[in-house]
């Protein structure tokens, strides 16, 4: 593929694209490095909170740093590293959320996770935690909304393993007339339906943090693999898939890595476009 731009910023997801036992392997924090060197920043676009980060941006060596920048809750919070400064959010307005949490109520067999501005999660249903695999998850559980009360809730999420059922919930919430242009939604990891504010998504992140520094769309670099990541494989100049991501994602993709995740997929990509 012939290069026509020069590429200022990597948009990079974490899980199954550029960690390894949720950490960066040498092989692309050595890759990141070098393009770094050269100018390029590399700004980390997740479904994660921004409280769970710290130990990543130690390792690429952008924690607590001016003009370095991070995503999270998949789009809805921005970050300048230094201080922690949100720079961009979008958060669910009451009556949304209000609507989201009757909905889910009503749900057999569901989880329920707000996330909030500040970082802290809540749950509704606790008692379908696994709590031996989710021992490091840390949360308050709440009976109502009430619990809520003048929390800013960035993002509420469904979760069950079953990813068919999620798939029949998604469909309804297409079809639910209340919430339509109130939310913007998907599945992760198959067994997250991960639900935002109307019109928040990664590529549209994407773009606003490259309009933020004068960067345009076609020097952007987007790396990633599930559905989350569709958006702002998308609207990258160079949208990527890594070996192993979904089918969907790999047919819009310009560029299907040929190595996995675990093998560097991400510091294929940074040689062959960046350093090459």
């Amino acid at each position: 593929m012939e290069n026509k731009y020069k590429y200022k910023i990597i948009f990079s997801d974490l899980d199954n694209t550029l960690l390894v036992d949720n950490h960066i392997p040498s092989f692309n924090l050595e890759a990141i490095k070098k393009a770094q060197e050269k100018g390029v920043k590399f700004v980390i676009c997740t479904g994660r909170n921004f409280s769970i980060m710290n130990h990543l941006l130690k390792e690429l060596n952008t924690e607590n740093s001016e003009n370095e920048y991070t995503i999270c809750n998949s789009g809805a919070m921005i970050y300048e590293n230094k201080n922690q400064k949100i720079i961009h959010c979008k958060q669910l307005d009451d009556e949304t959320l209000k609507l989201l949490f009757e909905y889910g109520k009503s749900l057999k067999d569901i989880l329920i996770i707000f996330d909030a501005f500040d970082g802290k999660q809540y749950v509704y249903n606790d008692a379908l935690i696994d709590k031996e695999k989710w021992k490091d998850f840390k949360y308050t559980s709440i009976k109502s909304l009430d619990d809520l009360k003048n929390t800013k809730i960035i993002r509420l999420i469904f979760h069950n393993k079953n990813n068919k059922y999620l798939l029949n919930i998604k469909n309804e919430l297409k079809n639910n007339k209340s919430l339509e242009e109130r939310i913007s939604y998907f599945i992760s990891c198959n067994m997250f339906l991960e639900i935002n504010a109307f019109g928040v998504c990664k590529g549209e992140a994407l773009k606003w943090l490259s309009n933020y520094l004068n960067i345009d769309i076609k020097e952007t670099i987007a790396i990633g693999d599930d559905f989350n990541d569709e958006s702002m494989i998308e609207c990258a100049g160079l949208g990527c898939c890594v070996k192993s991501g979904k089918e969907e994602i790999k047919r819009i993709s310009k560029y299907i890595c040929e190595k996995d995740y675990f093998e560097g997929g991400v510091k294929e990509v940074i040689e062959k476009f960046i350093l090459n």
